[in-house]
């Protein structure tokens, strides 16, 4: 007689994990690629924000931890990005918390959980659209310091009316819709090239034979949003899961780093932990701050959350230096305690020390603030939670510094169990490719692990 999988210890839950796991590999050898099925639907779409997970391997990943512990109702992402995993928990019934660095992630998640008020945003929209038409002022709302290098003051006029008519609107929850569509729309509308993550400025000639118009930008993108905002709804309701336009379960996402245990007070424990963090500095892979530099200038920050200080836009680099290995100062000396845990890092910096010295400064700066946030993500979760991280080797100089090993050896050195480990291709994943130091990543690991029964 089979044994009810609620009935099984916790390494046997483990071993049929990692079989249920290898099975589907076996099956298909591509399908954590995801190569034919990775389109980003609904409220994935909102916003293009930098190297975003693939949704529908999050489902399945999902779906196989659910399917071998049935207690599984509340999952945990400490580095939230664009929040694809938030958006299917929810779409499984599921609870769901999270916090991130960047203001504009935070803000786009708190979107994507609702409510899900469409016919209201809809008849907000037409009377937000009336606003901007009668608007014919020429002040410029976002003066920061080298605005109109990046702005041309025709553009920078037309944003500015969209941003006087969101500041009219009543409801928090529909002003944060509306920033979203103004966020994409100054991705799209200012002088910074769209083919990278990073600032770079468009060629000069380019800038003056380019014309754009913002405000036909904004409305498409409205349009589009608003489309996608119902679809989701739709979702949501088929499953049962929606009561006057709300969410039945809990969401929070929150402001502030994952090292941070204050940010989970009197919250509680997780089930399950699905999350991508960086793949390095932020600097030298995927400078999501920079990337959202300039929305956010445009933004009222004190609507995404109270916590969020004007001067994370004191430079274009101020978000990045608070992320994971944003600061080298004195990194070195952790570099010890550190290596002690991890032989695979040891040997990495061995093989930096013939590299200039900065090389091993990077590494080490990444290691020890992801490290430090390891402790407070694990008490953020009920013993023997199931954890699946999602990860990427980078390369400093000529040396690839493999994350999986590195990042296992310091949750084992917490009492982490390894599961399993799944090796994904990445079809077309944008990361960093024009970046002159970090290379194009082919491949991602999954790791699957399981906090142990005891406390961090």
């Amino acid at each position: 007689m089979e044994i009810p999988l609620n009935a099984l210890s916790h390494q046997d839950q483990d071993r049929q994990l990692s079989r249920r796991l290898a099975a589907i590999t076996a099956q298909d050898p591509d399908f954590w690629a995801f190569r034919r099925n990775a389109t980003r639907r609904h409220a994935h779409a909102y916003f293009r924000y930098p190297a975003m997970m693939v949704p529908q391997m999050q489902a399945a990943l999902l779906d196989e931890l659910c399917a071998i512990d049935s207690n599984i109702s509340h999952v945990y992402d400490p580095f939230v990005g664009s929040g694809t995993v938030l958006t299917e928990a929810m779409l499984k019934g599921l609870n769901f918390s999270g916090c991130d660095i960047n203001p504009l992630a935070v803000l786009l998640c708190r979107v994507k959980s609702g409510p899900f008020f469409i016919e209201a945003l809809e008849s907000r929209w037409r009377s937000l659209r009336s606003l901007i038409e009668s608007d014919h002022g020429t002040s410029i709302e976002a003066r920061f310091p080298g605005w109109s290098k990046w702005f041309s003051r025709g553009v920078a006029i037309r944003l500015s009316r969209i941003v006087r008519a969101i500041r009219t609107e009543e409801h928090l929850w529909s002003r944060r819709f509306f920033w979203i569509a103004l966020g994409e729309t100054v991705r799209l509308s200012s002088n910074s090239r769209t083919s990278t993550f990073k600032l770079h400025i468009r060629p000069r000639d380019e800038i003056e034979s380019r014309s754009i118009d913002p405000l036909a930008v904004f409305e498409e993108i409205v349009g589009q949003n608003l489309e996608r905002a119902r679809q989701n709804a739709e979702l949501l309701r088929a499953g049962g899961l929606l009561e006057r336009g709300l969410y039945k379960g809990n969401v929070i996402v929150k402001h502030g780093s994952a090292s941070r245990s204050d940010l989970t007070e009197n919250a509680s424990l997780a089930d399950a932990l699905i999350t991508s963090p960086p793949y390095g500095d932020n600097v030298t892979t995927v400078p999501y701050g920079q990337h959202s530099y300039l929305p956010l200038q445009w933004i009222d920050l004190s609507d995404i959350d109270p916590t969020v200080d004007n001067a994370v836009l004191s430079s274009t680099h101020k978000i990045d230096s608070q992320s994971l290995g944003g600061s080298r100062h004195r990194a070195l000396s952790s570099a010890p305690e550190l290596c002690e845990r991890s032989p695979t890092l040891a040997l990495s910096l061995k093989a930096l020390e013939r590299m200039p010295r900065d090389r091993s400064n990077r590494v080490v700066a990444f290691w020890r603030d992801l490290d430090a946030c390891l402790s407070p993500i694990l008490n953020r979760l009920r013993p023997n939670a199931y954890m699946v991280w999602v990860v990427g080797s980078r390369r400093v100089g000529q040396l690839m510094v493999p994350m999986h090993q590195i990042l296992s050896e310091l949750l084992a050195s917490r009492g982490v169990a390894s599961v399993a480990l799944l090796e994904r291709r990445i079809p077309s994943k944008r990361m960093a490719i024009r970046n002159d130091i970090a290379e194009t990543m082919s491949s991602e690991q999954v790791l699957v692990m399981r906090k142990g029964a005891s406390d961090v």
